[in-house]
């Protein structure tokens, strides 16, 4: 089998003062810390974005990180809560971001 495409690796920095905006923002909207995990999927666009803005923090978050939703399984599924609770850290993250200037 030929590859016919292929994309480079991404590993985002946890560091900076927009994730740790992010974490707060999802600590506060889940009502505990938020935890953080490593994936072997990558985006391939982020390494675009990064190549051209290295300075820019990126965060990838949805409602598909819980045991329940069995993501990309032929069952998947989403809890409505979760969803409102993503939408509420989304607001509290932008909150964060413009308090901080």
């Amino acid at each position: 089998m030929q590859r016919i495409k292929a994309a480079p690796p991404f590993l985002a920095p946890t560091d900076g003062p927009g994730y740790a905006a992010a974490r707060e923002a999802m600590t506060e909207a889940f009502g505990k810390a938020a935890g953080e995990s490593g994936s072997g999927g990558s985006i391939p666009l982020l390494q675009t974005l990064h190549s051209v803005a290295p300075q820019a923090e990126f965060a990838l978050w949805g409602p598909e990180d819980t045991a329940l939703s069995r993501i990309h399984a032929s069952d998947e599924s989403v809890d409505p809560a979760e969803i409102e609770r993503m939408i509420v850290a989304q607001a509290l993250l932008l909150e964060k971001l413009a308090a901080r200037g």
